[in-house]
């Protein structure tokens, strides 16, 4: 346990890298921490603004409507990801190359929601597309949902 660390930023793991080994663990969050939207109505800080708009919408529109309508914010959202810090990708790989196990947390709804097939697909999708595959870590897993930790319908998924 006294090897235990949070860290602020992906840089300050840098320092640490020549020290990690198939021994280490690594558990990176996505959101804000890996990949971070544009638009400040799905940062963590406005999760109360983002909840009060998905209420109401969820109030003022038929289930199907809502759910178009939200996943299209959502995709137009997904389009704007972009990488926290540049050197991510590269510094999970190399931690990788150490044989360090190298996985990442995150809560999101699981499954559809109006034209997106997989919520969390679209989530692992705009990983890999910049750069980030947490498959060697656990080949064997697809992934990983944590419901002992079931929170307003989203999940950890691993």
């Amino acid at each position: 346990m006294k090897n235990i660390r949070t860290l602020e930023t992906i840089s300050d793991l840098e320092p640490n890298l020549p020290a990690l080994d198939g021994h280490s663990l690594i558990i990176f969050d996505v959101g804000n921490v890996l990949l971070r939207f544009k638009s400040p109505l799905f940062n963590a800080r406005y999760e109360n603004v983002r909840t009060y708009w998905y209420e109401r919408l969820g109030k003022e529109y038929d289930k199907p409507q809502f759910e178009k309508l939200w996943s299209i914010i959502l995709q137009k959202e997904y389009v704007l990801i972009h990488l926290v810090e540049k050197q991510i990708p590269l510094i999970i790989k190399n931690l990788q190359q150490s044989n360090a196990k190298v996985m990442a947390l995150t809560r999101t709804r699981l499954g559809s929601i109006g034209q997106i097939s997989s919520h969390e697909n679209l989530r692992l999708a705009k990983l890999m597309k910049h750069g980030i595959d947490f498959s060697r870590s656990a080949p064997c897993l697809d992934k990983f949902v944590l419901t002992e930790v079931i929170s307003q319908s989203s999940f950890p998924v691993y």
